[in-house]
């Protein structure tokens, strides 16, 4: 995996982000399982590969607004 430039050990639980996309409604404000990808976030690998990193509090709070943005711009358009 290093060759492709991937850490040895993914920054959350796949499995969590598969369950939140399956499970996920368009025009919720909740996304299902978040909890979970937050609990198995990797923030000090996140911090060692950052260049900037945020703070824990922050990172959390950006990593569910990110994957709310990716899920309603790229995974939603995708159903069809």
């Amino acid at each position: 995996m290093k060759k492709f430039g991937l850490p040895k050990r993914k920054p959350v639980d796949t499995g969590a982000i598969v369950y939140a996309v399956e499970m996920y409604r368009p025009k919720s404000d909740v996304i299902p399982g978040l909890q979970a990808i937050k609990d198995s976030a990797d923030y000090s690998a996140y911090k060692a590969g950052a260049e900037k990193p945020l703070p824990k509090f922050k990172y959390l709070s950006a990593l569910g607004a990110e994957l709310m943005k990716l899920l309603n711009k790229d995974i939603v358009p995708l159903r069809g």
